[in-house]
């Protein structure tokens, strides 16, 4: 964590950022190759950053803060084009 130049803060929100689109990848068909994990020319990672980035770390529900967020980003730059 140091040697990543983060503290427990960033971790626990990258964690559970990545942990969730991991799980909204599979949600969307990243296993049937269905998936699109360009969205409008960028990586779902960097949606995902951004997003987090304007969500409640310390929510008690900031896992689904995400996943509705990578949702609604993703059906409006990917499955409505």
């Amino acid at each position: 964590m140091l040697s990543a130049g983060l503290d427990f803060d960033q971790l626990y929100s990258a964690y559970v950022g990545k942990n969730v689109l991991n799980f909204f990848r599979q949600d969307n068909g990243y296993k049937s190759g269905t998936y699109v994990k360009n969205w409008a020319g960028r990586e779902d990672n960097e949606h995902l950053v951004e997003l987090v980035a304007a969500l409640d770390k310390s929510a008690d529900n900031f896992a689904d803060q995400v996943y509705r967020a990578l949702e609604s980003r993703y059906r409006s730059l990917v499955a409505d084009a």
